[in-house]
């Protein structure tokens, strides 16, 4: 246990490693009941590696879908560092991606064509594993 923190690579206020947590997240979704089988996070200084595994509901709503719920809000500035990717998806989508916006804990499902919103209708009853890496606020 360090209660000051640990300097790495120099002593400068940068070189400061003061905050360090894991834990485990709650995914909820926009189309009713989804099963989550796995959802963890890691926190180093203010970037976040987050990982889930969620199994969507099998009723469509039509509406654009996304998950919410990320531990930490991602950082206000455009730009800033973050980055979505799927690990594994069992629908027929083969141009489904994930967005994380500014100042927000929800990923959107995309289509790649136009970046379009992703309809529930393509990811009912599919698991979709993904991890998001993002700079918080």
């Amino acid at each position: 246990y360090l209660g000051g923190g640990i300097y790495v690579g120099g002593q400068g206020a940068a070189n400061k490693l003061d905050d360090y947590e894991e834990g485990t997240w709650t995914p909820t979704t926009n189309i009713g009941y989804a099963s989550i089988t796995s959802a963890t996070y890691t926190k180093v200084g203010n970037m976040v590696t987050a990982t889930f595994q969620i199994v969507f509901s099998t009723t469509s709503f039509g509406v654009n879908t996304h998950i919410s719920g990320l531990p930490f809000t991602s950082n206000s500035t455009t730009g800033s560092a973050s980055g979505a990717t799927i690990g594994f998806y069992n629908g027929s989508s083969t141009t489904l991606h994930l967005y994380l916006a500014e100042n927000s804990s929800q990923l959107n499902l995309r289509d790649i064509d136009g970046d379009i919103q992703h309809n529930s209708a393509k990811v009912t009853g599919k698991t979709l594993r993904g991890v998001v890496v993002y700079r918080t606020a």
